[in-house]
């Protein structure tokens, strides 16, 4: 019984972010001439495991080996850029592939080369430089659609430090973005917008989805939680399945996802809760590739990584908290990316409770038939699905107590879940590469529980105080910035966590201190309830000191609503 997800996308954003931000794409693609195609041979199709279902991992692709030394000299073209610098570009195919991804064995990008990988969309745009290749063998996220164009640029000077041997492309055959297609996964599931996740947006930074090739030839997908350690020094661990990754390759090729989610609450049980989310500027904001496997116990199917980068800052990471009491919880949720079957793999991340406490069992069995797993008997709101494997259960304080191995239960039914327990895997075989107290514990102290932490977050300007927001009227909230100088950037972000059931009715607007206006919602949404999104405005026209206001004009009656929170980060 296997729960994994499998997800890449994208949030669009202006191309200067792309230099200034690893793995975000930008708004504007690269140019190039695509006449010299390089066409993939068909995958094994014979090979492909089209099953959706708990306890193993979840297909979503099949690698083509493709072993090309020196690519970039027996394939592509080089030619000048704007700049003066080399230009390298090469274009791969697999006919109808919904998506691509690349599996370098070598990767050595020169001190100021940058490379773009773009999909057939030209709003999927990621850029990678040496920075963010932490080993030779690299992978990169997936690239949507069947056709995908590589650009490399460099100064000429520092062509001979490039070195790019391609292992093999992974033909993506679930669809990753799904614009357009039927049904993801059960309708059942709450997006972490809605209010389910009030109090939860700690933990939601948290999660993550990853994906990884197995040794079989094919790609599957887990989701992941990381973790807070005693030293509050940010090294960047993740908690998931064993059953997920289990060796130390499969740990070297995970790819990273962070922040794909949805920023509207579809309402559950609904169509639009099980349907993709368009257009694709809703989803993933960055990546990473590579990790290493720490620990793992597979009495409780733990696996504990360590990515081999530290986790941007500009992806808002929260290092989760935990407990490793034996006492049940009164109450758990799981945050989680759910699949569905057909061409689909993922579904964005989803919140999910249960109102009861746990109880101690062993998998797959009843209450008091072994100690090593927490059993959840039945889901209040939402359920899990083939794709969750490995989320975190949090206790009522918003702690980790143990990742998801299987179970039953899904959407229309009141069947149990599993966990294995964190209080089993705390000292779990005995030696660090079985356990989790040496790397969460490097301190040695020995804490029943750890509270989770921002680490290397730029300074957030901030107003939790509610607000309504009543029929027909004008809300104001206030932030008073002082004690900076200059004016704001070109890449501002703006919080809003706005609590309302037909979101289609509301104005909202950024005032500067200088009186300058920002539209940032103008009627759109229709019948969604709840606005919680991260807006990125360029605010650079005017001062980062002073008082700055956000403004809520509600333009229609029948409905009210509440400002729950919102923040500007220059």
């Amino acid at each position: 019984m296997k729960h994994l997800s499998v997800r890449c996308t994208q949030l669009a954003a202006a191309l200067t972010l792309a230099s200034l931000f690893p793995g975000v794409q930008a708004a504007e693609a690269p140019t190039a001439a695509l006449e010299d195609l390089y066409l993939l041979p068909a995958p094994d199709f014979g090979k492909a495991d089209r099953a959706v279902e708990k306890g193993r991992p979840l297909e979503y692709g099949l690698l083509i080996a493709q072993p090309v030394r020196d690519l970039s000299a027996r394939h592509g073209r080089w030619d000048t850029n704007e700049k003066g610098q080399s230009r390298w570009t090469w274009s791969v195919s697999s006919p109808g592939a919904f998506a691509l991804e690349l599996q370098f064995s070598t990767l050595r990008l020169p001190p100021h080369a940058t490379l773009t990988l773009q999909g057939e969309d030209r709003d999927d745009v990621r850029t990678f430089t040496a920075e963010d290749v932490a080993r030779e063998r690299f992978r990169t996220p997936m690239a949507g659609g069947d056709k995908v164009m590589l650009v490399l640029d460099l100064p000429t000077g520092e062509r001979p430090l490039l070195a790019m041997d391609l292992e093999s492309v992974t033909h993506v055959y679930r669809s990753p973005f799904g614009a357009g297609a039927p049904a993801k996964s059960d309708a059942c599931h709450v997006d972490i917008a809605c209010s389910d996740a009030n109090g939860r947006q700690d933990q939601v930074a948290s999660v993550v989805m990853y994906t990884f090739p197995l040794n079989g030839g094919a790609t599957v997908s887990c989701t992941g939680t990381l973790m807070a350690n005693t030293g509050n020094d940010a090294t960047p661990y993740v908690l998931t399945a064993n059953h997920c990754v289990d060796s130390e390759a499969e740990a070297n090729d995970v790819t990273v996802y962070w922040n794909y989610q949805s920023q509207i609450c579809r309402m559950p049980g609904s169509a639009a809760s099980g349907t993709p989310l368009t257009p694709h500027a809703l989803y993933s904001t960055h990546t990473q590739t590579g990790a290493t496997l720490r620990a793992e116990y597979t009495p409780t199917d733990t696996s504990l990584l360590e990515l081999d980068l530290p986790v941007s800052k500009y992806a808002m990471p929260f290092f989760a908290g935990w407990s490793r009491s034996a006492v049940a919880p009164t109450s758990t949720f799981t945050i989680h990316h759910p699949a569905g079957g057909g061409s689909l793999t993922g579904h964005e991340k989803r919140v999910t409770r249960d109102l009861q406490a746990p109880t101690i069992s062993a998998y797959g069995g009843a209450t008091g038939s072994g100690t090593n797993y927490w059993r959840v008997a039945d889901w209040d709101s939402g359920s899990t699905q083939g794709g969750s494997s490995g989320a975190a259960l949090f206790n009522s304080s918003g702690l980790v107590v143990g990742q998801l191995n299987g179970g039953t239960a899904a959407c229309g039914n009141n069947d149990p879940d599993w966990f294995g327990r964190l209080s089993a895997s705390w000292n779990g075989g005995g030696i660090p590469a079985a356990r989790l107290s040496d790397w969460l514990d490097p301190l040695g102290a020995n804490p029943v529980s750890r509270s989770g932490y921002y680490k290397g977050v730029p300074v957030i300007h901030q107003n939790t105080s509610n607000v309504a927001i009543a029929d027909l009227s004008q809300t104001e909230s206030t932030i008073a910035v002082a004690g900076l100088s200059g004016n704001g950037a070109t890449t501002s972000r703006v919080r809003v966590r706005l609590n309302h059931t037909h979101i289609g009715d509301l104005i909202v607007e950024l005032e500067a201190p200088d009186g300058d206006t920002y539209v940032l919602h103008n009627n759109t949404g229709g019948s969604s309830d709840n606005l919680h999104v991260q807006y990125s405005r360029d605010l650079s026209g005017s001062p980062k000191n002073g008082l700055w206001t956000l403004r809520i004009s509600d333009t229609a009656g029948g409905d009210v609503g509440l400002l729950d929170y919102w923040a500007i980060q220059f």
